[in-house]
């Protein structure tokens, strides 16, 4: 389960299901992906270089528009 804390019940279901956490969510990844996201976390601040993180919440929002039944083409004109 998630160990975030979110202002309410309907901010947990929406980060759970339709936000970049969904994806990125430290309590739902493998032990292989938690240490791959937490080195580029450990990267993005030792190189001061934060919008490395964006880039991953770019490319989980994009994932989840796929998942969701947008087409690739509706995903690369919408992020891209």
């Amino acid at each position: 389960p998630c160990r975030e804390r979110f202002c309410s019940e309907s901010c947990r279901d929406w980060a759970l299901k339709e936000s970049p956490h969904a994806v990125l969510c430290h309590s739902r990844l493998q032990p292989e992906q938690r240490e791959a996201l937490r080195s580029l976390e450990e990267l993005a601040e030792s190189s001061e270089e934060e919008h490395l993180l964006l880039l991953a919440h770019g490319v989980a929002a994009m994932l989840l528009a796929r998942r969701s039944g947008v087409s690739q083409d509706e995903v690369l004109q919408r992020f891209v």
